[in-house]
C-alpha cells in the first residue's frame, strides 16, 4: 500500500538535459567550489569568461509556439522549418566579464593549439583590455583539448596568464553559457536565410547584449559556488 501511495504521488516532466557527472566530475566541481567558496562576486568580476558556441541555421533544440486560426496551422508563417543536420552552422569564440561583452571571433575548421593561442593572442587579451582588466585578471576557459594542450600550456606561461583551475562538466558554473543561451534566444526570432545572415545576427545581438545581464550573471557566481556545495558536485539549479 505504501509503494502505491508512492507512486501515485509521481507526475510526469521533460527530463533536463544536463552533462554526465562521474564520481571523478563530482570530486572535481567539488573541490573547486571549495577554493571557491570565499570568493564574491567582486573577485568573479575580475575573470575574462571564454567559450566557443556553435549556433546553426535552424535552432531546432526546443519547441516553437505560435498563434494562428484554425486551419492556418500549415500556413508558411505558422511552421518551423525543419533543414537536416541544422541546415549548417558556424563556431563562433567569445568573451564576457561583468562589463559586459567584449570580442566575438569565428572559428574556421578544427580548432587546434595553434588556433587557440592566436585566439588568446588577437582576441582574448585584446578584450581583457577593452573591458577595463589592464594586465591585471584571471582567464577561465573550460578543459576542450585545444584549450589544454602543452603548446598552449606554454604560451600561458610565457605571457603570465592567471587561469582558473577549471572542473570538468561544469557549463552551470560558467556566466558566459547563460550568455550563450539568451543569443540562441535571440537568434529563434530571426529567420536567417543563409549562414552570413546567421554570422550578422549573432554579431548583432552579442554587441548590443545587455550589461545588465552580464551585472546579474556574475553577482550570482557566489549562489553557483554554494549550490555545487550544497550538491556535493552534483546537479545545480543554474
Amino acid at each position: 500500500m505504501d509503494h502505491l501511495s508512492g507512486t501515485a504521488e509521481l507526475h510526469g516532466y521533460v527530463a533536463k538535459k544536463k552533462p554526465l557527472l562521474t564520481p571523478c566530475h563530482r570530486e572535481l566541481r567539488l573541490r573547486f567550489a571549495r577554493e571557491h567558496l570565499n570568493w564574491t562576486w567582486l573577485d568573479f568580476a575580475n575573470v575574462l569568461w571564454t567559450d566557443e558556441s556553435r549556433l546553426t541555421l535552424f535552432q531546432t533544440d526546443s519547441p516553437t509556439f505560435v498563434r494562428c486560426r484554425h486551419g492556418e496551422t500549415l500556413h508558411q508563417d505558422c511552421v518551423a522549418p525543419t533543414v537536416k543536420y541544422g541546415g549548417g552552422g558556424i563556431m563562433m569564440w567569445g568573451a564576457m566579464s561583468y562589463n559586459g561583452t567584449a570580442f566575438l571571433t569565428k572559428v574556421k575548421g578544427h580548432l587546434n593549439g595553434a588556433g587557440y593561442i592566436n585566439i588568446l593572442e588577437n582576441s582574448a587579451i585584446p578584450s581583457a583590455h577593452l573591458l577595463g582588466f589592464g594586465d591585471n585578471f584571471w582567464i577561465q576557459d573550460d578543459g576542450a583539448p585545444c584549450h589544454r594542450s602543452r603548446l598552449v600550456a606554454e604560451w600561458k606561461a610565457e605571457n603570465n596568464l592567471r587561469c582558473l583551475s577549471w572542473p570538468p562538466q561544469s557549463p552551470d558554473l560558467n556566466p558566459i553559457e547563460n550568455v550563450w543561451r539568451d543569443v540562441k534566444l535571440g537568434l529563434k526570432q530571426l529567420r536567417e536565410q543563409n549562414l552570413q545572415e546567421l554570422e550578422d545576427n549573432v554579431c548583432n545581438i552579442w554587441n548590443n547584449f545587455p550589461i545588465r545581464k552580464c551585472h546579474s550573471y556574475i553577482r550570482s557566481m557566489p549562489r553557483r559556488v554554494q549550490a555545487v556545495m550544497d550538491a556535493r558536485g552534483g546537479y545545480t539549479k543554474y
